[in-house]
């Protein structure tokens, strides 16, 4: 967070002069305190001393046109510029303006941005923008700040980025010289080696808003063993169908014809095999978060995040890299992607916008560590995974609770001879020509090569109601067949069953309990009846009457005890004469699972900073405060936290700051700030929706950031929590509707009428949650107090009809 300020704030007192003191500090270094940018750029030209550039704000174009680049030629300074910006009009310089060239030099606690003279802070009309040449005004492809020397140090430095040409359409008419278009760029920080220099660098708590097109922190040729560490880099993204918005004649999207380039074709104009604008993807508007170009050194990235750039961390032409301990979301290409033998160890990222992985340029022999995230709004025609080269050792983790992929998306692999260990439920695709793989997964494999395949227990399956089960996705079957189903939602069941047939399903069982287990059944004549058997061990037997037809379809229950662990599930026609279309495996236990709230998502709050995936710049005495939080099922409360050197404490209040305190939960020092760590205590006894106050106590710096927290009756029960934003749907054919929406418990449906009998709630993976009869009543209320946080289906099954509508549970 930062607060602008404009040019008529800037200091009065520019008179004052350099003092320079009469002592020397440490090892021959001269302590000078500067007040102006004129006096900043002369002392940074020696070497030897503390300079330090007292705190205010400062403009770049208070000095002469010609002088208005800051060059730190000098070598072995310290220079602190704690509290001090120097703001930058777009438009009054063409080339990087912060240099640093000498050696052996630490810059810490500055900040530089960029800004406009109209007071503008964020882009929206990108058409007006374009054509302002005040606003789109660019640096000729350089970046705000360049290091070019040695060994120096670059710490606890804020960057805001301004002016581009254009700004608002990313890469899509291309990039450097293969482009449709004139453009400009302006990046935030690069490395340099081209001038002798670039070695061992390290930035470390660089904070980057890249609001232009360019890239956030880049490395060129020749620099060698550099370290980035504890950085930050944001841009922004832009919906594609926007871009038909851009109608007037000067407009990029107007001037191709709302058109851009076939992949693989080149973008002057007119294109080759143009393809129009898509409609479902999102564009960034900047290029790379962290990026290392060819001709570049060893390169080592830690606990740094990406978010909203067009690549993540991308250091693939490096020589070596190593990244470690990073999270890489949101982007638009793909979120890594690393060298021949590079490493990736204990990160994570997304698959919104863009594959969490990919190889480009057939790299091999990489070490990838990876945690999948949730992705519930992801859009655009991309996989989770696109992993070509060979000789990959790769890991795959998610986190806690539901997959996210209703558009059943795939890890894909196209290269050879790696090792995948997939401890997630999603999809693996080896395509055609592919050999040699060995594949461990949790998920579904499809081998269209000639590869070693192995499906395992060990997933990261944190869901205790198993879910819905297509019948046709069995494993082993004897006797029955697929066909066309009319039941809703089509595809097909399983039919012609007669007595002694059966179907084998590999199933995970979370935990060992009671279950529900819901058939979807059709029978024309007299029935039958179905086993249900655990590894061999007939557990329920259920009768199946007729329902008039093959395809007048119902649901019937039975309840089973079940083992934990990966169990082989038997429907066993002990009578023929039924078809099957689905069934389902749901807990009884309502308080196995947790709830999980992301801190950002408070209703109310004094003090704290919402730092967009967390809260931060935490106080004593500062409160967050999440209204309606159903405590039922709660006994204990886990917060994921983060301090880089205090520690403090949450007491979680009902009511108010002042009310019922029912936990206090002790959060230590991780050491750094994207270091985290997650606390936990137990709960008084509490029940009901409350109020829930979170306050903040410690000492007198900043505390502590959270990232979430949750209730849970189970240490090892989680759930995911999820973001999801649409539009409430309050109507639809009939006029039925449902209220509230978003909810937070209970779920009413209105206006319903005798045609429906049943109704069904599926989470965004397909599986089925909630299931009860409907009997013809006019409004029903629904229970939702035992899901988690996210996006549902509500289907409503009748006798001539059926309505899907979607809701979102907070």
């Amino acid at each position: 967070m930062y607060k602008f300020n404009f040019k008529n704030q800037k200091w009065s007192f520019m008179m004052i002069t350099i003092i320079i003191s009469s002592f020397y500090i440490g090892n021959a270094q001269t302590q000078v305190f500067v007040n102006s940018l004129s006096e900043f750029r002369s002392a940074v030209q020696n070497s030897n001393q503390q300079i330090v550039l007292q705190a205010g704000d400062y403009y770049l174009e208070d000095l002469p046109s010609e002088l208005r680049v800051i060059t730190c030629s000098g070598s072995n300074n310290i220079i602190d510029m704690k509290g001090a910006r120097i703001n930058t009009l777009v438009g009054s310089i063409r080339e990087s303006y912060f240099h640093v060239s000498g050696n052996n030099n630490i810059v810490k606690n500055g900040a530089i941005e960029d800004y406009y003279a109209s007071g503008l802070t964020e882009v929206t009309d990108y058409s007006a923008y374009n054509n302002d040449p005040a606003l789109a005004y660019g640096l000729r492809g350089a970046a705000v700040m360049r290091i070019s020397g040695n060994y120096n140090q670059i710490i606890d430095f804020e960057l805001i980025i301004r002016g581009s040409y254009p700004y608002g359409y990313g890469s899509i008419y291309g990039i450097g010289s293969d482009k449709t278009f004139f453009h400009s760029k302006r990046c935030g920080l690069v490395i340099n080696g081209l001038e002798g220099g670039g070695n061992g660098n390290t930035l470390d708590r660089i904070t980057m808003y890249q609001n232009a097109f360019g890239h956030g922190i880049f490395i060129q040729n020749g620099a060698d063993n550099n370290l980035i560490k504890n950085c930050y880099v944001e841009g922004r993204m832009r919906p594609s169908a926007d871009l038909y918005n851009d109608t007037n004649t000067y407009d990029y999207p107007y001037r191709s014809n709302y058109q851009i380039a076939a992949p693989g074709t080149p973008f002057a104009m007119p294109f080759e095999s143009p393809i129009p604008i898509p409609t479902d993807v999102m564009y960034p508007l900047s290029e790379d978060g962290i990026r290392s170009y060819g001709g570049t050194g060893a390169v080592t990235v830690e606990n740094c995040t990406v978010k909203h750039m067009r690549g993540g961390i991308r250091t693939y032409l490096a020589s070596s890299a190593t990244v470690t301990n990073c999270t890489s979301i949101g982007n638009g290409l793909t979120n890594y992607n690393v060298n021949n033998g590079g490493k990736v160890i204990k990160s994570k990222g997304d698959f919104s916008f863009a594959p969490i992985m990919d190889v480009p340029l057939n790299r091999s022999g990489q070490d990838i560590e990876l945690t999948i995230m949730p992705s519930p709004d992801a859009i655009g025609p991309h996989n989770i995974a696109n992993i070509d080269g060979n000789n990959h050792n790769i890991v795959f983790h998610r986190t806690e609770g539901p997959i996210d992929n209703k558009e059943n998306r795939a890890i894909v692999i196209s290269g050879n001879n790696s090792t995948i260990v997939n401890e997630t439920e999603y999809a693996i695709v080896l395509e055609s020509g592919t050999s040699g793989n060995t594949i461990t997964s949790c998920g579904p494999v499809t081998d269209n090569g000639s590869n070693s395949v192995t499906h395992t227990s060990n997933c990261f399956n944190y869901n205790y109601d198993i879910g819905l089960i297509q019948a046709e996705g069995y494993n082993d079957m004897s006797g029955v067949q697929a066909e066309t189903c009319a039941d809703i939602g089509g595809g097909l069941n399983i039919g012609y069953i007669h007595t002694g047939d059966w179907m084998e399903y590999e199933v995970v069982v979370p935990y060992s309990g009671n279950y529900t287990i819901n058939y979807r059944v059709a029978s024309k004549n007299g029935g039958g009846s179905v086993q249900f058997k655990e590894n061999g061990t007939t557990k329920a037997t259920t009768n199946i009457a007729s329902t008039g037809n093959w395809q007048n379809w119902t649901t019937l229950s039975t309840s089973v005890s079940l083992s934990a662990g990966t169990q082989t599930i038997q429907l066993y026609a002990a009578s023929g004469g039924w078809n099957i279309n689905w069934f389902e495996i749901v807990s009884d236990d309502n308080c196995a699972s947790s709830s999980t709230i992301q801190a950002e998502n408070f209703n109310s709050m004094s003090g704290i900073v919402d730092e967009g995936a967390n809260i931060g710049h935490i106080h004593n005495g500062d409160w967050t405060m999440y209204s309606n939080v159903d405590l039922t099922c709660a006994s204990n409360i886990s917060v994921r936290a983060s301090s880089r050197n205090n520690s403090g404490n949450i007491e979680v209040r009902l009511g108010s700051t002042t009310g019922t305190l029912i936990g206090t939960v002790a959060i230590s020092t991780t050491g750094n700030w994207n270091t985290w760590e997650t606390s936990s205590t137990s709960l008084s006894s509490v029940t009901g929706t409350h109020d829930v106050y979170l306050v903040f106590t410690g000492g007198t710096s900043y505390l502590f950031n959270i990232d979430w927290f949750e209730f849970s009756n189970n240490s090892n029960a989680k759930a995911a929590s999820t973001k999801t934003s649409i539009e409430p749907q309050s109507s639809l054919e009939n006029n039925i509707m449902i209220s509230p929406n978003p909810i937070n418990n209970l779920l009413t449906v209105h206006h319903l009428n005798s045609n429906y009998k049943e109704l069904m709630v599926f989470n965004f993976n397909g599986s089925m949650v909630i299931h009860e009869k409907i009997n013809g009543k006019e409004k029903k209320e629904i229970n939702t107090s035992r899901l988690s946080q996210g996006l549902y289906f509500l289907k409503l099954i009748g006798v001539e009809s059926s309505k899907t509508l979607k809701f979102i549970k907070n």
